[in-house]
């Protein structure tokens, strides 16, 4: 079945002429309108396959126009997509919050208006999720391809669930990667919301289980988790409590000879996080290896360091 033509309200002559070729060359027909009232009395006549919609019209803006399309019978399964210079995350989100099925900034590509307009006509418009949340259009949006929607719900999302997450994670750092680990998990798995909870609501669920599986796969061990009567536990108490500065010394002293005994890998790693107080992602930072390697080498530092305390042998090494 032949295609109805595509309705471009757009009041600039140049992007009227560039976008009617751009179409043209992928075998589709654009017809324009300069103004919302203009675009309004060809709808009154046609049905358009797909209509675009420029944001700065010069008697109403494109979100307006949009709005009220969306509230006409007769126009309300007309497919639109925004096109214009606006390219803020919150003015995205004022489209889709208009009815928008999707959203291009200008400048653009002409292989990617071709793809989104193609993407909208081929029948990728097919909706599980309800019309009515603009949350639920961005993820139809980029469910269909468009990264930057996907993009649009991160900058709304990003900060408050970073401020969820810091309640969980017991490291400024930790809930950062965590956030950037379930944003990147949401993407590869967009296709599972089913928009019976807010987005937010999953974000929230799915960094809970990056969480879990961050705790599960840190090999975090200060020596404060060595039992109460251990030797190591008793020094570091005694570095750490506020004691006399010559026990202090002594204790330090001793940790770092029990160290000095270990394989290098484990030495500095060590001397970092239980001498000089570092953090494992300062640890990994400073020496410029991936966070579970700093991980792994303080943890199993750790290990060979409780056997030091214990008379063993000194460990071979790694």
């Amino acid at each position: 079945m032949d295609l109805q033509p595509i309705l471009y309200i757009e009041d600039e002559p140049d992007y009227q002429l560039l976008v009617s070729r751009i179409l043209a060359e992928a075998g589709l027909q654009t017809e324009v309108a300069d103004t919302g009232d203009q675009g309004l009395d060809w709808l009154a006549r046609r049905k358009p396959s797909l209509l675009l919609l420029d944001v700065n019209l010069p008697d109403t803006s494109g979100y307006t126009l949009c709005s009220r399309i969306r509230q006409e019978e007769a126009w309300t399964e007309i497919p639109v997509m925004m096109l214009t210079v606006r390219r803020r995350h919150n003015e995205w989100l004022e489209g889709f919050s208009n009815g928008a099925d999707d959203y291009l900034s200008k400048p653009f590509n002409p292989p990617e208006l071709i793809e989104r307009v193609q993407s909208i006509l081929n029948g990728r418009r097919d909706r599980r999720l309800s019309p009515h949340d603009p949350e639920n259009l961005l993820v139809e949006a980029a469910l269909a391809g468009n990264r930057s929607a996907f993009e649009v719900l991160v900058a709304q999302y990003k900060v408050p669930l970073l401020h969820s997450v810091r309640r969980l994670a017991d490291n400024p750092s930790v809930a950062e990667d965590i956030v950037s680990a379930t944003f990147t998990r949401a993407y590869s798995k967009l296709e599972r919301f089913d928009g019976t909870c807010t987005f937010f609501t999953w974000l929230y669920t799915i960094a809970k289980n990056e969480m879990l599986v961050h705790w599960r796969s840190s090999a975090r061990a200060p020596l404060v988790e060595l039992k109460e009567d251990h030797p190591a536990h008793r020094d570091t108490q005694a570095m750490t409590s506020g004691q006399d500065e010559e026990l202090r010394q002594k204790a330090v002293r001793k940790l770092y000879k029990a160290i000095s005994t270990l394989p290098e890998v484990f030495r500095v790693p060590l001397r970092m996080h239980y001498l000089h107080g570092l953090g494992l992602y300062e640890v990994a930072r400073q020496l410029n290896i991936p966070y579970g390697t700093a991980c792994s080498r303080v943890y199993r530092g750790t290990s060979l360091l409780r056997k030091v305390f214990e008379g063993y042998p000194k460990p071979v090494s790694l």
